[in-house]
């Protein structure tokens, strides 16, 4: 790659946002090298650089979900609110083939004012849980980019708990665990194992055997019955709440089926689903949990 892109793009970029503006000018470099026939506007090359940063986190895995590539196209569109859609099309295609590396994007973060970079980071965010979670390979792209850009680790997981409740999952394990499943498991693989170890276990089921055995299995169902229970509810929803459409805050437990809520990230109004699906429901906007812990 030719580095007389980048080079001009910096003395933009400084010219046009002060520090931050090398940074981001740096990053829309690729634009200037790879379209060069197109000539992009110079005024708008900043604005490309953003959103290469979250194409770069919808590619972190190495291909672009479709529901990553119609979150980035409603960020797109925000970016370059008042611009022509077909010039805006243009644009978001040279975004989607050019390649920006991960140093490049921590620059734009790490030279963000502090106001405007939790914008960013929830952004990022929630193109990486448009296809609903986070894989191994976003992970650790996600790992690598707060610490190449130098930023307080706590703001990451602060915008973090809008998208992860990493306790419940880890509950979630433990109960599959107790019910000798791991992994990701169906209704169905959950309700059998359930049923074979209630037959295993059951005292009505172990004929004559000493009280110490006996008490060890009633033990042992009470774990089975309390992680299964667990796992039908999709979870403890205690200490959860969400934003009504009366934008009065309410605790998850006391909402009803259907009833509409503001995500409490985008702010967007979202009607919520079953109620054995509350725990896990998340904005069809932005893909934020709509219930999270107050505070």
């Amino acid at each position: 790659m030719s580095w007389t892109g980048k080079a001009v793009g910096v003395g933009i970029g400084a010219l046009i946002l002060g520090p931050i503006g090398a940074a981001i000018g740096g990053v829309a470099g690729h634009w200037f090298d790879q379209n060069r026939e197109d000539q992009i506007p110079e005024e708008v090359r900043w604005r490309l650089a953003i959103l290469s940063v979250f194409a770069t986190a919808a590619a972190a895995n190495g291909e672009f979900h479709p529901k990553e590539r119609k979150r980035l196209q409603l960020i797109a569109k925000d970016i370059f609110d008042g611009y022509p859609p077909q010039v805006v099309d243009t644009w978001f295609s040279s975004v989607e083939q050019a390649s920006v590396s991960l140093e490049e994007c921590a620059a734009v973060v790490r030279q963000l004012p502090d106001e405007a970079r939790p914008i960013l980071i929830f952004n990022i965010l929630s193109v990486l849980y448009a296809d609903g979670q986070l894989d191994e390979r976003e992970l650790g792209w996600l790992q690598q980019l707060v610490q190449y850009s130098g930023t307080n680790p706590e703001l990451w997981v602060q915008c973090l708990a809008f998208f992860e409740r990493g306790d419940l999952k880890s509950q979630r394990a433990q109960a599959l665990e107790v019910l000798g499943l791991s992994g990701e498991c169906t209704e169905s693989q959950i309700k059998a194992a359930y049923r074979q170890a209630c037959k295993e276990y059951h005292p009505d089921h172990l004929g004559n055997v000493s009280v110490p055995i006996r008490r060890l299995a009633e033990d042992k169902l009470k774990q089975l019955n309390a992680a299964y229970e667990f796992l039908q509810s999709g979870g403890d929803d205690q200490g959860l709440f969400v934003l009504t459409d009366a934008r009065e805050i309410k605790a998850l437990s006391e909402v009803s089926e259907r009833e509409v809520v503001f995500c409490p990230g985008c702010q967007t109004r979202n009607r919520l689903p079953a109620r054995q699906q509350h725990l896990a429901s998340r904005c069809g906007t932005c893909f934020a949990l709509l219930a999270v812990a107050q505070g």
